[in-house]
């Protein structure tokens, strides 16, 4: 067994105040343990071997989709169980990766805005994105890529491919500390926290970038200003964080 990608994904989607628990039971069925149970036998096949490769799918809606609150913290338990697997089989030569996708799929088509566009366009809107940044194969290539020996040495990373672009996440990393010697009561707390560890919960306005259908913003590399990003090759852009500190001062 050379290469294991769990894609395989359902929707339920509702507010968390509507939702049931038949509906969050499925969706953490087939993404969270669905991914757990194929990992599970994979690895132990894997480790005896000496090799492998596998290929986790999450999704940004990870980071706080309001209306997928079962499929949110199914995706984010994904990218626990990657960094788990990166941990633990790399010394087998196992290797653990996660992609958070864009791609206009026929699951796309069940959701209340895709069965609009449905109705406007006569078709469902993955009939219709073959050949644009929406198409599924676009997310193909770096799947492969990251199953090639060219690879060998990528483990344990959140993969960003939307269109004609990829994105490396950071991860989880502390942004400040605050320590009071004795430990803080709730009032000690109040004083300080508006002046040091506040003002960096503001997220900035929504800036345009390439690649993008509308304004985003949330991620560091969303918040880059455009002209931060350099041609490395003809066709090919790179915006780094260091270019955006640098351009941020």
């Amino acid at each position: 067994l050379d290469v294991v990608v769990n894609v395989a994904g359902i929707l339920r989607d509702r507010m968390i105040f509507n939702m049931t628990e038949e509906e969050w039971d499925a969706v953490s069925a087939v993404h969270l343990n669905g991914t757990f149970n194929v990992c599970r036998h994979a690895t132990a096949l894997m480790r005896q071997q000496g090799s492998g490769r596998i290929i986790n799918f999450s999704s940004v809606s990870a980071w706080g989709s309001p209306g997928q609150p079962n499929y949110a913290a199914a995706k984010y338990g994904i990218l626990g169980l990657t960094a788990v697997l990166a941990n633990s089989m790399a010394k087998y030569n196992v290797t653990a990766n996660a992609i958070l996708p864009y791609a206009t799929t026929r699951m796309i088509d069940s959701t209340p805005r895709g069965q609009e566009f449905a109705r406007v366009h006569g078709k469902p809107p993955s009939e219709l994105a073959e050949g644009t940044e929406g198409d599924p194969a676009n997310v193909a290539p770096m799947v492969v890529f990251l199953a090639t020996d060219e690879a060998a040495g990528i483990n344990g990373h959140f993969f960003g491919v939307r269109g004609y672009t990829i994105s490396i996440y950071s991860h989880w990393e502390l942004a400040a500390v605050l320590r009071r010697e004795g430990g803080w009561s709730p009032s000690e707390i109040a004083e300080v926290f508006p002046s040091t560890i506040e003002p960096l919960l503001t997220l900035p306005e929504p800036v345009e970038l390439p690649g993008y259908d509308r304004p985003v913003r949330g991620t560091a590399a969303m918040q880059a200003d455009p002209s931060s990003w350099r041609e490395i090759a003809p066709g090919i852009q790179l915006w780094e964080r260091r270019a955006y500190y640098e351009a941020k001062g």
